[in-house]
């Protein structure tokens, strides 16, 4: 990309920074792949939108134009990735309705949960980002696969059918071949949750037709914050292999939790992509009502 190009790439991340009230975090890293820049766009928690968590009420909105919000909110980013072609893009999206985990029925109850939303005017800001792609023929690859841990904890499922999607996913991110510094970072998150989890893991293993309420009196709180912590990090393997097998893509967008995206910004750089922009946005806390209006009058 010749300077005048990069410099338009920056002020456009610029401008739409300057417009997106529900990001927290927007930044850009590039590498040199085969002698071609590949961009790496990261839009920290923009799936909050205007909601913190599907179904949330605030006191002074109520749910279509919630979803009107994040519908504007979400048609701000698709303006700013019209500059670039098709072809070249690939969103990555933690979409909380497209689980991508081993429970066949927990698939088909978040795709008809989408719909009842939708059909009752309201759809989270990533649900519109997913829809877009999906219509427009854009790569997409969704990589969210916790939903069955929060069936776990709901008393929804048995500590057997959670196990299932814990085992998935580790042995998943035990096939990934990425090189040695990806693959030793691949192993030293299986190895820390299991250091710091053996014992919860163990009660879960022997205990696969319990449900969590009955589980709790042999789990503390700090064992459980810390699997949870340690499990949700899997995550954050699961984009760092995506965004490393796809060498062809020019421009890379994430879509994901500020966390996981601060997580894996020193892996980035262990493999050679540098940050060309980051700017710190809104603090955007449901509790916090008055940031809240602040922001929902910004896009008025």
């Amino acid at each position: 990309m010749k300077l005048h190009k990069l410099l338009i790439f920056i002020i456009s991340l610029i401008i739409f920074n300057a417009t997106s009230p529900y990001i927290i975090k927007l930044e850009a890293l590039k590498k040199t792949i085969n002698k071609k820049k590949q961009y790496l766009i990261n839009a920290g928690d923009i799936h909050f939108g205007a909601n913190n968590l599907p179904g949330y009420k605030h006191p002074k909105l109520e749910r279509k134009k919630i979803a009107d919000i994040n519908k504007k909110h979400a048609q701000a980013f698709f303006n700013f990735t019209k500059k670039f072609s098709k072809k070249d893009c690939l969103f990555i999206l933690e979409d909380t309705y497209n689980y991508q985990g081993k429970l066949k029925y927990l698939k088909k109850n978040l795709e008809n949960t989408k719909k009842i939303n939708q059909n009752h005017n309201f759809s989270n800001c990533m649900s519109f980002i997913n829809d877009h792609c999906q219509k427009n023929k854009i790569s997409i690859k969704n990589i969210e696969f916790r939903q069955g841990l929060g069936e776990f904890m709901n008393n929804k499922i048995n500590a057997k059918e959670f196990l299932i999607d814990f085992i998935f996913i580790i042995n998943e991110i035990k096939k990934y071949n990425d090189g040695k510094i990806l693959n030793k970072y691949y192993s030293q998150l299986i190895k820390d949750l299991y250091k710091k989890s053996g014992k919860l893991i163990k009660i879960l293993l022997n205990n696969k037709n319990k449900y969590f309420k009955e589980l709790t009196s042999k789990i503390t709180e700090k064992e459980g914050l810390t699997f949870l912590t340690d499990y949700f990090k899997l995550i954050d393997a699961r984009i760092v292999h995506t965004i490393f097998v796809n060498k062809n893509k020019k421009y890379i967008f994430l879509c994901a939790g500020y966390r996981h995206i601060e997580n894996i910004n020193p892996v980035l750089t262990s493999i050679n992509y540098k940050k060309t922009f980051s700017k710190q946005t809104h603090h955007l806390v449901p509790t916090n009502v008055g940031s809240y209006q602040k922001n929902v009058m910004a896009l008025k």
